[in-house]
């Protein structure tokens, strides 16, 4: 009991948890500042594409009103047919691809980019909770980073994805049911379960399996983004290595912290201790208003 109640009385848990989402909280604010500066600069990009979009690209598909060429007087002009092809509906992809990736808006931009950083932003609790108790106690390799760096990477990464999100959707005509865009959303879902499973469930091993899964499927994603919009494909190039070195971490920790015949692990293990602790802060607390309002001595 002495070693459950070991730094856990309610004053010093107050104060390391508000000490903790006061970091966390200046960590996401540079992390959306980020990410603002990024929608920003994506938006220059696209008035400028708008702006450099070769004319002879779209005239070569047939598109616009060719003048008639001058001839002698004794020859009468003959009128010729307007052309059939319009800009929205050019033959060549290339020039409906270019297009398509002109004139997006930057709410679109920021909206996607807010909700993956929102739904990103969903496990944070369960981070922060095992990142205070059990997560420090693990054995974790001598090269994995601090903890203050995750939140601003993470909250640039999903703003970034989001801003590739949208312009793959305005690519493809607004059609948020393409097939880059299901594709994505499946992504994002599984990226969502990580966080649960290891720092919620301590399931090291679980949560290696959907990290393979996130690395094996970015491929088929680029490759999507890519022939829709390759600006989008160029956002996804930080995310992807993000996740290969973050299933590189989440491996050497399953590594250092083996599990037994039984499939029990140290991290499950430490887990359970720091909630043996927190029953006991609790319990102490109670006491404690107890004897102040009277109730024992």
């Amino acid at each position: 009991m002495t070693y459950l109640l070991t730094n856990t009385t309610p004053t010093m848990m107050n104060k390391r948890r508000r000490r903790l989402h006061t970091s966390h909280g200046r960590q996401r604010s540079l992390g959306i500042t980020a990410v603002i500066i990024l929608v920003a600069l994506s938006c220059l990009f696209q008035t400028v594409d708008s702006f450099v979009l070769p004319q002879q690209q779209l005239g070569s598909t047939g598109v616009g009103i060719s003048v008639p060429t001058i001839r002698s007087h004794a020859t009468p002009l003959t009128p010729r047919p307007l052309p059939t092809q319009f800009p929205t509906k050019s033959s060549n992809p290339a020039a409906s691809t270019a297009l398509k990736a002109t004139g997006i808006e930057p709410v679109l931009l920021l909206g996607s980019a807010v909700g993956h950083i929102l739904g990103g932003n969903l496990a944070t609790p369960i981070v922060i909770d095992a990142v205070k108790t059990w997560y420090t106690r693990i054995k974790k390799p001598s090269w994995t980073p601090p903890n203050k760096i995750f939140a601003p990477v993470w909250t640039l990464l999903y703003g970034s994805l989001g801003v590739a999100l949208a312009r793959v959707a305005h690519a493809s005509a607004g059609n948020w049911q393409s097939l880059p865009v299901l594709a994505w959303g499946c992504h994002y879902a599984l990226n969502l379960v990580w966080a649960p499973l290891f720092f919620g469930m301590a399931k090291l091993r679980a949560a290696l399996v959907v990290n393979y899964l996130l690395v094996a499927s970015m491929p088929v994603i680029f490759k999507l983004f890519a022939a829709v919009d390759r600006t989008a494909a160029l956002l996804l190039v930080p995310y992807t290595a993000w996740i290969v070195f973050a299933t590189i971490l989440n491996h050497s920790i399953c590594k250092l912290n083996p599990m037994d015949g039984t499939g029990y692990s140290r991290a499950l293990m430490e887990k359970e201790i720091a909630a043996l602790q927190k029953e006991a802060a609790r319990k102490v607390g109670l006491m404690e208003k107890a004897k102040k309002m009277g109730v024992v001595h």
